[in-house]
């Protein structure tokens, strides 16, 4: 129109730019991701072969339909099968995990660490007793159950460690998240440790310092003395060949108190002590003596 003033309208769309960020480390920056298959999570390379050293490294499955790289490999170890009972080192397919301290336990060392919960009960109240069973389930013992039954209100808390708010159910003081992955790291701690003991124990046996049914004495007699300084085993069924070919079982005690009693055997022929020139073993010392 002649003499007029054309008046334009611009539309802006507003638009969110997501980064990935690693689970674990919570970085953005990263060469290259990784998505867990089995709870979705996203990690960076670098987390990923941290937490599973022993990962096959060649690519399995096709990426995802958001480019991400798929693989069975967890930084916080979801599908892990933990298949060695904490207390009394039984072998089993499936383990509970405890709520409170999160090792993993079977039902006959439960049974025993657990006891009677009738002090808990009130008399003639069957729903309150039943309630009061089914919690205790969810505990390989009577000291974690109390930490539940004693802090039973859920408490809107801050993560000591990372910050973050959440329900502290059972007043640990730290996210799941963050208990999760404190473990984690400490098993694959003992994992690394305890590969140089099984490669000390096996030029031992190699180099014919010692026999295998000498081992197996020696692990008879120094087991003894672990199993009284447990209050929660009254044996350790882990043999010695599971212990020499085991790869993943981490912190899990029955495993920890076989590593303590190699290391006693490795003393008393002279291949560790506590000023070893191989700093990795004076490392290992140091950490589990």
């Amino acid at each position: 129109m002649d003499g007029g003033v054309i008046k334009k309208k611009m539309l802006y769309k507003n638009m969110t730019i997501y980064s990935l960020k690693c689970y674990r480390c919570n970085k953005i920056n990263c060469s290259k991701w990784l998505k867990c298959i089995h709870c979705k999570n996203v990690s960076c390379l670098k987390c990923i072969d941290e937490t599973n050293p022993l990962r096959l490294k060649y690519k399995v499955f096709k990426n995802g339909v958001d480019g991400i790289e798929q693989t069975i490999y967890c930084t916080q170890h979801c599908m892990k099968p933990y298949n060695y009972c904490n207390d009394c080192g039984g072998n089993y397919n499936s383990l509970k995990n405890c709520s409170c301290c999160l090792i993993n336990f079977c039902s006959v060392c439960q049974d025993r660490n657990m006891g009677s919960l009738t002090e808990f009960m009130l008399p003639g109240d069957i729903n309150y007793n039943s309630r009061i069973n089914q919690i205790g389930n969810f505990y390989c013992s009577k000291g974690c159950f109390k930490i539940n039954y004693m802090n039973e209100y859920e408490l809107e808390t801050v993560c000591n460690n990372c910050g973050e708010c959440f329900w502290d159910i059972y007043n640990h003081g730290e996210c799941h998240k963050c208990l999760t992955m404190s473990k984690i790291e400490t098993d694959v701690s003992y994992d690394k440790k305890r590969f140089i003991l099984q490669q000390e124990i096996i030029k031992l046996i190699s180099r014919e310092k010692i026999k295998d049914n000498d081992i197996l004495d020696k692990i008879g007699e120094y087991m003894k003395e672990e199993i009284e300084k447990n209050e929660f085993a009254d044996e350790n069924k882990i043999k010695y060949r599971y212990w020499l070919y085991d790869l993943d079982s981490g912190s899990t005690n029955s495993m920890v108190m076989m590593d303590n009693c190699i290391i006693k055997i490795l003393e008393e022929f002279g291949t560790i002590h506590q000023k070893n020139e191989d700093p990795n073993i004076s490392l290992l010392l140091d950490n589990i003596i």
